[in-house]
């Protein structure tokens, strides 16, 4: 749904430039912001937009001549003027035009996840939904696909629509790309007609209702992303009410002035330990019940606003139904298959997941009768009703969905010794990035080295790393980028990767 999706499957595509390695001198790129305004950020993303769109229409202006195999393209197109254009020249511009615009939208779409303004956080999120479409607007042009059609037919695995057959695969990350590219510009409409009598125009006309709904589409995945991130909502819970989370995570908690409890924020980061720690029935229920309305007024027209135009786009494309889309592109094939191997997965672990489950009902019931015998406290519930329910009778006992992470932290923590908050004390941050660090620095035969002077960041507690390779992994084959990357440079720097771990307002509301 975000523009780093997108971003993700065209860098998944694109063949990797040997010059995209940084030199050893150059400083990390800048992500402080700290000049950002929602003017800036709306201007750098039409700049990004311009250049693209130039560079899409240089591609499909260098058109020539098909006459070479005697036949013409899926939308009609006849003999054009005859230049040196080959297969390699569309594609490796469209490549180029494609990294650029990518690696330049990082400053435009990453302060929508992080950034304290909520005015730039907006303009941001406004600019992925721009740049979003401007590629979508890209990989469903019918002039651009009829380029790429005459490009491909230079390509002895292809067909007269530019089809490269699965499994043809001649050429490596080239051909990947080519074949990838024609599928996603088909899977949005070019080609649609199928005939030669078609025109490109006739293409495009269909293709844009299709970008025109999904325009609205990602309008509505944006606000509700945003509404997500910008929800402030908490649940003010007494120290009583949060036993069994220890005084460290207590802690985390800031305490509201006007009534002296603790502000439990519904952010992962926040809630999580509730439901899993708390050992108070009605306190995991007060946090569950605020996360399961959470932003539901506003977000549940735009759920079913983008099920409606996402079923639409199906029908408009020659598909049953979005499922049917979706599926095609995947191993599964086929929602049938797709179906059919999740009951398959049902059939074989829904009776495990029922034994389960009565595993922990009977440590529910047994924490109720502990409540009962004559503890106010009992196991920690402190509920005068001992499950929370309002029902002492232990056949009328049900495991709510409130207390599945509980109770399986907890039967973990009886029958194998397991204890995670115990487990945690042992645990402390920089020991787990170091060791974590040093495991992948082993495997990859790399080196992560922290960035502080040069780094500027987007927050304090933003960490930035320069990734190097090992003299080792030189001799022994360039490690993860292979021996066409490889310098005599021991501070070869690869590129870098920044973490951002702790929770604050504003930012992203997940706990990557």
């Amino acid at each position: 749904l975000h523009l780093h999706l997108q971003l993700a499957e065209i860098r998944a595509i694109m063949p990797s430039p040997a010059s995209a390695s940084p030199s050893s001198s150059a400083k990390p790129p800048s992500f402080s912001f700290a000049n950002a305004t929602p003017a800036t950020i709306r201007r750098d993303a039409e700049e990004i937009r311009t250049k693209f769109v130039d560079a899409v229409d240089s591609i499909k202006k260098n058109k020539r001549s098909s006459s070479s195999r005697g036949s013409s393209s899926c939308c009609g197109l006849g003999n054009d003027d005859d230049d040196d254009a080959t297969i390699d020249d569309a594609f490796a511009a469209l490549s180029l035009a494609m990294g650029e615009a990518s690696r330049s939208s990082a400053r435009t779409t990453l302060p929508a996840m992080v950034h304290g303004d909520a005015a730039v956080r907006a303009a941001s999120g406004a600019a992925k939904d721009l740049l979003k479409g401007m590629f979508d607007a890209a990989l469903s042009d019918g002039g651009l696909y009829d380029r790429l059609v005459l490009a491909s037919r230079d390509d002895d695995d292809c067909d007269h629509r530019g089809v490269i057959e699965d499994g043809a695969m001649g050429g490596g990350e080239d051909a990947r790309f080519r074949r990838n590219v024609l599928r996603a510009m088909r899977r949005n409409g070019c080609g649609l007609m199928g005939s030669s009598k078609s025109s490109s125009d006739d293409c495009d006309g269909s293709a844009q209702k299709i970008r025109s709904r999904r325009r609205r589409i990602e309008d509505a995945c944006t606000s509700f992303c945003a509404a997500i991130n910008e929800h402030d909502g908490h649940v003010l819970l007494a120290d009583d009410e949060l036993v069994g989370l220890g005084d460290d995570i207590i802690a985390m908690y800031p305490i509201d002035v006007a009534t002296g409890r603790r502000r439990v924020g519904l952010k992962a980061p926040d809630s999580q330990p509730v439901l899993k720690f708390a050992t108070r029935s009605r306190t995991r229920r007060k946090v569950f019940e605020a996360l399961s309305i959470k932003c539901q007024e506003e977000n549940t027209p735009r759920f079913l606003e983008v099920l409606a135009l996402r079923d639409e786009c199906a029908t408009l494309l020659g598909y049953a139904s979005h499922a049917a889309y979706v599926c095609e592109a995947k191993m599964v094939g086929t929602p049938r298959k797709a179906e059919e191997f999740l009951l398959e997965l049902v059939g074989a672990y829904g009776p495990v997941r029922e034994r389960e489950l009565g595993l922990l009902l009977d440590m529910k019931r047994q924490d109720n009768a502990d409540a009962s015998g004559g503890d106010d406290d009992g196991n920690g519930n402190g509920d005068d009703d001992g499950n929370g329910n309002g029902d002492d009778d232990d056949d009328e006992i049900v495991l709510d969905p409130w207390d599945v992470a509980h109770y399986t932290w907890l039967y973990k923590a009886r029958s194998a010794g397991v204890d995670e908050a115990a487990i945690r004390r042992h645990f402390p941050l920089e020991h787990v990035k170091t060791t974590i660090f040093n495991i992948y620095e082993e495997l990859l035969g790399l080196k992560f080295e922290r960035v502080e002077d040069d780094a500027e960041v987007w927050n304090e507690d933003v960490e930035c790393y320069a990734v190097r390779r090992t003299t080792a992994s030189r001799k022994e084959g360039g490690g993860v980028s292979g021996d066409s990357m490889c310098k005599d440079d021991d501070d070869e720097v690869l590129g870098y990767f920044y973490l951002d771990i702790f929770p604050r307002k504003g930012k992203y509301s997940h706990q990557c």
